[in-house]
């Protein structure tokens, strides 16, 4: 299937450089190929990052050009005069484009606008436009008006295309403002070429104070992430805007566009599995309460929980691609979680406090050794404290306590997907490494799963109910549930071919 091409815009104007100097100019808006290409009589800056580029299009546009870098510039003599000519070239990361200019720096922003991938199935509201196929008891009340100007006749197979009227779909208080989803219909006059209703999904969120540029993006991040967990694969922000604090009491906000350069975790081309609205964990339309709750009670330890999440959404980009990489990076997430959150460890015994005691004393007598000692003092320290299988099997208890048997045995997995780690970090020789090799993906499924369904599960995933429904492979955690048994299966098989010292 062939790739669609982005679209390229270009501005020709006046830029604002550096120091007030105001020069012709003309910005290309291409994703990581963007660049404003600027001329001038005098030097230019070229050198050194510009926070801030100032221009106005040709066509009337103001533009705000965000975290500009140099990225070229030259001189060279014009045929027909003897002046110097300078140019500079600048990449942006942020165009904003609109009826003025932005200070990204100032809080003058209310609210944050976005469409992502997938929001059609995860906000499946399939009752809000519909087609009606024998509307005739309908029809004579539909056309009074109109037939008070002129006759109309009604054949014998009419139809209605409708909108409920219903744009809100679900409003969320959170930490970081009011999250809304809307339907966004557009519909034409209608006429002998037919009528449509074209809708659009959009996510804005509110802030009851004002944000920075930089503030409003991250709080658009922290939205999307949560929607990435929600849909399973990545997602691509589209058609990103902000809306001004309306100082002037004027009747209409002000509405600028706003392109990144980098797209948020483009995963689009590397992750091809589209959700099933029947799949994903949370139904906003049916369920919409616990919805509620859970994007509030996520989105409410985002800023302690951002390190470990932002590994998860990484692993999630690659998709369908396993590596030991990947490996290392899904077991690791369990030690980003904020160390507070995990309980005071409980005391050792005596005897064990006296071994402890004895060992970390001989140790210490050893003058030789070099970094066997060290490792070896290291080792004892560690004892009492939550260890990486500690903390990976405390997250799997969330969810056995949910969901009983119909996981049977994930403790064990765990188990064996961080001894497969430890090989791959420490060099550990404690497991047969080459017979662990086949469940390499199902490792990494397991602690990422495990990772993931736990944290929804703080923030109020009834998973018990969603575990029992029927499903099919339209969502990494359907996909991991409906492969467990046979992946367990072949663990099993393996471990039970294997002598107590490859264990």
């Amino acid at each position: 299937m062939p790739t669609k091409k982005k679209k390229v815009k270009r501005h020709l104007g006046t830029f604002q450089i550096a120091n007030g100097k105001i020069v012709p100019g003309e910005l290309t808006v291409k994703g990581p190929k963007s660049v404003l290409t600027a001329h001038g009589a005098g030097k230019l800056q070229h050198t050194g990052s510009l926070p801030v580029i100032t221009g106005r299009s040709s066509d009337g546009k103001h533009l705000t050009l965000v975290d500009c870098v140099p990225s070229g510039g030259g001189t060279f003599h014009r045929a027909d005069s003897s002046e110097m000519h300078y140019t500079a070239s600048y990449f942006p990361h942020f165009v904003i484009v609109g009826p003025q200019h932005l200070d990204p720096q100032s809080r003058a922003i209310k609210s944050v606008h976005f469409t992502t991938d997938d929001l059609y199935e995860l906000f499946y509201d399939f009752d809000a436009f519909s087609h009606l196929v024998h509307p005739e008891h309908l029809m004579d009340d539909m056309m009074k008006e109109s037939r008070s100007t002129r006759p109309i006749e009604i054949g014998p197979n009419p139809q209605i295309a409708y909108f409920t009227g219903k744009h809100n779909i679900v409003t969320v208080d959170t930490a970081i403002g009011e999250v809304s989803v809307t339907h966004r219909p557009a519909s034409n006059m209608g006429g002998p070429r037919g009528i449509y209703i074209k809708n659009q999904i959009f996510v804005t969120v509110n802030t009851s104070r004002t944000w920075s540029f930089k503030e409003a993006m991250n709080s658009m991040s922290d939205v999307v992430a949560f929607l990435v967990v929600a849909a399973g694969r990545a997602q691509k922000v589209k058609k990103l805007s902000i809306t001004l604090e309306n100082l002037t009491k004027q009747k209409f906000a002000v509405n600028l566009d706003v392109i990144p350069s980098f797209q948020w975790r483009d995963g689009s081309e590397v992750s091809a599995f589209q959700p099933h609205p029947g799949d994903v964990p949370l139904d906003p339309i049916r369920r919409a309460s616990e919805f509620q709750a859970v994007m509030s009670g996520w989105l409410n330890r985002q800023s302690t929980w951002r390190i470990p999440r932002s590994s998860y959404l990484a692993s999630l980009m690659k998709a369908n691609s396993y590596s030991p990489e990947r490996l290392v990076a899904s077991a690791n997430m369990f030690d980003l979680i904020p160390p507070d959150f995990y309980p005071k460890t409980p005391e050792l015994s005596g005897e064990m406090l006296a071994a402890k005691d004895t060992a970390t004393k001989a140790f210490k007598a050893v003058s030789s050794g070099g970094f066997d000692r060290e490792d070896a003092l290291n080792g004892l320290g560690r004892i009492g404290r939550w260890s990486l299988t500690k903390k990976a099997l405390l997250r799997e208890s969330v969810i056995r306590k949910k969901v009983g048997l119909r996981l049977a045995n994930l403790d064990l997995v765990l188990r064996y997907a961080i001894k497969y780690r430890n090989y791959f970090v420490h060099g550990s020789l404690d497991i047969d490494a080459a017979m662990m090799a086949p469940h390499l993906a199902f490792f990494t499924d397991a602690l990422e799963f495990t990772f993931a369904a736990s944290d929804l599960i703080d923030a109020s995933w009834d998973i018990t109910s969603w575990i029992t429904e029927p499903h099919a492979y339209g969502h990494s955690f359907t996909r991991f549930c409906l492969n467990y048994r046979d992946s367990l299966e072949a663990l099993q098989q393996t471990l039970a071919s294997m002598t107590p010292e490859q264990k």
